[in-house]
Order: C-alpha cells, then structure tokens, then sequence
C-alpha cells in the first residue's frame, strides 16, 4: 500500500504539521485492541518546524520528503535492519565503507531496562565493520513528541538503529573519539529505523508499558539521500532545489539567506495548498507566520524583490513536483495572498524596532553590542540582526 497524509491532518486540528510518517498511524498503535497486520510504505511530505532555525546549514530542511515503511503487529526487528541496509547500499548504490550506524543498548526506562535483540546488534557490528556506536536512551531512544494532540500523558517510545553517512574529516573537530554521537556535523543521519513497542505513562510517575499493537517505523530522508547519490556538497545543490536556485543566485553562489529563501517558499506552498491559514502567533498559525517573517527578512537582507521572485519560485515549485503533488498549482494564488498580506504587518513591526534600536545603538555604538542586545533586538522587537545595515543602522 503507498500513500502520503495530507500537511494540514484533518484528525488532528491543533498540531501544525506532519513531521513524520508516524503521525497517521497513532490511532492504530495506540488501540488496545489488537489489530490485524498491517504494512504501508509511503513518500511523506513533511514540515519539521522545530528544524526551522536549524535552515540554512548544509542538510536541515524545514520541508522534506521522508520515504517510510511501516509495519504493525507481524514483523521480524533483524530484517527490517537488513532490508534497510540493503535498500542504502544496492538500490541507492551508497559506498557501505561510508556508512555508519547507531545502535540502542540496554537501559533503563521509566523504571524499566529494555534492550534490542543481540543478534540484531551482532548482524550491525559485523556488516559495519566496527563502525557503529551502542547509545542509550538518551541517544537512541525515541519518544513521542506533542504534534499528535495528545489528550493524555501517554507517549510512545521504542529504542532505535540509525544509519549515517561518514561526509569525511572536516579539520575542525577535536574530538579524538568522533562518531555518530558527535555534534561536528560529519556524520549525516540519513535512515531511522524505530521499533515502536513501549508507552511511557507519565500520568503519576513515568512508568513504562508495552503495545499491543507493536510497529516498526523505517524512514529514510530523501533530499538528504539525494546530496550523497547526486555527490553534492549540500542538500540546496542536488536536483531538488537546482531549478529554484538558478532564479535566485544566477552567479552560483548560494549563501544562509537563499538557502532559507529556497527552503521556506516550498514549506509555505506545501502547507497553504492544501487551504488558506491565516499567520498568527498560536497553533498553526504560528509556524506560518514564522515561515513568513523568516523568508521575507531573508529577501530583504539580499536585496531581493519578493514580488517579482515569489511568483516564480512557486510556480517551479509547482511544476517540480506536478506529478505527486498536482494541488500545488492551483494553490499558488492563496500562499502569495498570505505572504504579502501579512508582509504589510510584518513591516510596519520592523519599522518600530528600528526606531527603537536605532536609539540603542546610538547611545552604545554599534561595536560595544553584545550578543545578549541582537538577541533582544529579536525576542522584545522582532527585529533579525541580518537587517540592521538594512535598514541604516550601524
């Protein structure tokens, strides 16, 4: 079976969007009744918005497509490990010298030790070489976050193997035991594979208990899969954002601001194709909003005409992803209503911060700023430090 969950889930009206494949599913792994087996496999849409201000790096995206395999009730953890495996390194031809994994160890969890079967750990340290790191719950264990709408304090949970891709020594890391755990950004995750067979109740004190409807979720991150099959430095340079980059920054060359750009237009389009929400500063609105005041600081910033460049960027957008996603078209017309609905408001906002931190400024010159006042600047005034030559001051 193969299909994808719309961005905005009808089922769940508060949560802003889909940022996984597992969202769709939660009803079925949470009933307690048992459930017949039950396989999907999907490409997803996904708008990760606690990701955002993570854009502009080389592999974090706010809008992406997850390829999933999903398997309730019937399934075997050592294969699911295999075929994922497989798929890397025969179908996407990825060199397995470069792949690394990580891999969950015994702990304790909610009061209770749980561990992954030993020939599934032997079958990763054997096929890897070594190349694999043995976490624990604080690295390998997954745990339901609040985008569902949990109406209880229940959260699924269930220990993890990822896989990453080894980009190489980049120079600057020091730390003489690097690996996936490291924060250096060599090592690329680019498949999770969560076995979904616990719940932490955290009704009273946290207490862990087991599904009867037990899964396995295995998501492999497309674009992400893409910077390493096409060989590109970056996910902005791989064929699913060439064309809108060749609109953008004719001269080749890509900075923060065009990835954010590039990156926003598409999540916009996605969400607001599928109806009209309005920015605001709670639920759903939210995320829009911030999309919003981020793409439109980002043009300004590069001195680009938002008017003239919007309406082309969504229309590739479109064209680009036709084929799965024919909706987009006809929904271009309500994201760049909204876009520059709410660019009136936004401006006047920018225009008030700053006046004030103009004044600021001026009385403590701009070199004796610290980075508490830019951080100031954007929690009291909204007001991004990107945009302060923008607008004179310095």
């Amino acid at each position: 079976m193969s299909s994808h969950a719309p961005l905005v889930h009808p089922a769940f009206p508060r949560s802003f969007n889909m940022s996984a494949g597992l969202v769709q599913l939660d009803p079925v792994v949470r009933d307690k009744k048992k459930s017949h087996p039950y396989k999907e496999v999907l490409v997803q849409p996904c708008v990760r918005h606690f990701d955002i201000e993570k854009v502009g790096d080389e592999s974090h995206l706010s809008f992406f497509e997850m390829a999933g395999g999903f398997e309730v009730v019937d399934y075997n953890k050592l294969d699911t490990v295999k075929h994922t495996w497989e798929f890397l390194t025969q179908e996407l031809k990825i060199n397995p010298a470069k792949l690394w994994a990580s891999v969950f160890n015994k702990d304790k969890v909610a009061g209770r030790v749980i561990d992954l079967e030993a020939e599934l750990k032997d079958f990763v340290a054997k096929t890897l070489q070594g190349r694999v790191a043995f976490g624990d719950k604080t690295t390998n264990l997954w745990e339901q976050g609040g985008g569902a709408d949990l109406k209880d304090n229940i959260k699924l949970c269930g220990p993890q193997v990822e896989f990453f891709y080894d980009q190489g020594e980049s120079g600057t890391c020091t730390n003489p035991n690097c690996g996936p755990f490291c924060k250096c950004g060599r090592f690329l995750e680019v498949s999770n594979i969560l076995f979904i067979e616990h719940f932490i109740d955290y009704t009273k004190e946290p207490v862990l208990g087991d599904l009867v409807n037990k899964s396995t979720e295995t998501v492999i991150g497309v674009e992400r899969c893409a910077k390493i099959t096409e060989g590109v430095d970056s996910v902005y340079l791989t064929s699913y954002f060439k064309p809108l980059l060749d609109l953008v920054a004719k001269d080749g060359q890509i900075n923060q601001n065009i990835k954010i750009i590039l990156d926003h237009i598409k999540s916009l389009l996605f969400i607001l194709s599928e109806g009209r929400i309005e920015p605001s500063k709670k639920d759903r609105g939210r995320i829009i909003r911030t999309l919003i005041r981020s793409l439109l600081a980002s043009l300004y910033a590069e001195g680009l005409d938002g008017k003239e460049l919007l309406p082309k960027l969504c229309q590739t957008v479109a064209e680009m992803y036709a084929k799965p996603y024919p909706h987009l078209a006809d929904g271009i017309d309500t994201c760049l209503a909204v876009i520059f609905d709410h660019e009136r408001e936004y401006k006047v906002t920018l225009e008030k911060g700053a006046r004030r931190i103009g004044k600021i400024v001026k009385a403590k010159g701009l070199e004796n700023l610290t980075d508490q006042d830019y951080t100031a600047f954007w929690e009291i005034h909204g007001f991004p430090k990107k945009l302060l030559p923008v607008y004179g001051i310095s």
